[in-house]
């Protein structure tokens, strides 16, 4: 070694502080984009928040399906019943990761899922507990337990609904249509005669 990085070392420990400083804001840094980029803390991202119970059976096996099915219609019944969701998921779910939390799958982006359980999660009504619904892993029961949509999600359900409150107020008579249909015999009707030049 060099006489003056010999020196360096015999002058006993530095202070590394600011490096290591630097490196826990570098780490930090990371960290918020990618929590950032799952949508995890960003407001304006579309989610969805729901729990499911899972039943797998044997797909070679119509009879391990049949009985699949079965369990879910009786775990629905047991619900509707009264049955805490969160208690028969933790007793029934085929699921290791949201067996332990309830059913629970937390807050998820449009497309996280599989196509029919995505479906369901975008089109059933909040607090409602599912018919079973098929996917490549088995039977599911799902309940949607909160949606929050980005600000243009937003504007787009809005102008969906008033669209549709639009289309029947027009259905209903309170408004004229805008175009008058032609008489039955039109095509055999000659035109006005115009002004004479």
């Amino acid at each position: 070694m060099s006489e003056e990085l010999q020196n360096q070392f015999d002058d006993g420990p530095q202070d590394n502080a600011k490096w290591w400083w630097l490196a826990v804001v570098g780490v930090f840094i990371v960290a918020v984009f990618l929590v950032w980029g799952s949508g995890a803390i960003n407001p304006d991202t579309t989610r969805a928040r729901a729990r499911h119970i899972l039943l797998q059976f044997d797909k070679a096996d119509p009879q391990d399906k049949q009985r699949a099915l079965d369990l879910a219609n009786d775990i629905k019944k047991r619900i509707a019943a009264g049955e805490e969701f969160g208690k028969l998921a933790g007793e029934f779910s085929d699921d290791p990761l949201s067996k332990s939390s309830g059913g629970d799958l937390g807050y998820s982006k449009e497309g996280s899922y599989v196509d029919a359980f995505e479906k369901c999660v975008w089109s059933a009504d909040l607090h409602t507990v599912s018919d079973p619904v098929l996917t490549s892993f088995g039977y599911h029961l799902i309940e949607v337990l909160d949606r929050k949509f980005s600000s243009i999600d937003q504007y787009k359900e809005e102008e969906k609904a008033r669209i549709a409150e639009q289309a029947g107020k027009e259905l209903g008579g309170t408004m004229a249509p805008a175009v008058t249909p032609p008489p039955a015999d039109a095509a055999n009707t000659p035109a006005p005669a115009g002004p004479a030049k």
